[in-house]
């Protein structure tokens, strides 16, 4: 099983219109134990409404966030939590998405609140110890 050393999440929130890279990545997490619970998504305006409840609780909150989505997108919903108050140690997001980052916007990029790009779907791989996951979700990892 694969094991961390950093405190978990509070919640991790999987953000994908497609249910199996969801139900692929909820797995993950629960194996890796880096959340104590994990919710889905289809929708990012489903996940929104949760997620500003757990800002305002002060939970530590892991988002796993596809891009491309039908009506509000990945780059939408990035947008609008850009502008929630959360604080970096609060609030860690990963893009998982089969998107290449070098075809999207300087500002999706280098948008401060995203910590690293994975190609979809997660490995357990990307989850082990030598991941930027398990460094706390602070830093992106030095290879």
């Amino acid at each position: 099983m694969i094991n961390t050393d950093c405190d978990p999440f509070d919640v991790s929130y999987i953000i994908d219109d497609s249910e199996v890279t969801c139900k692929i990545h909820k797995k993950l997490l629960e194996k890796s134990r880096l959340s104590k619970s994990q919710k889905m998504y289809s929708s990012p305006v489903q996940a929104l409404k949760f997620l500003v409840r757990d800002i305002k609780a002060k939970k530590k909150i892991l988002v796993l966030l596809d891009l491309e989505m039908p009506g509000v997108n990945g780059i939408d919903f990035l947008d609008i939590i850009t502008g929630l108050e959360a604080s970096a140690q609060q609030l860690s997001v990963y893009v998982v998405s089969s998107t290449i980052l070098e075809h999207l916007d300087n500002s999706v990029i280098y948008n401060s609140i995203i910590k690293r790009h994975f190609k979809k779907p997660l490995s357990p791989k990307d989850l082990s110890q030598k991941s930027v996951i398990n460094a706390c979700f602070e830093e992106y990892a030095s290879y």
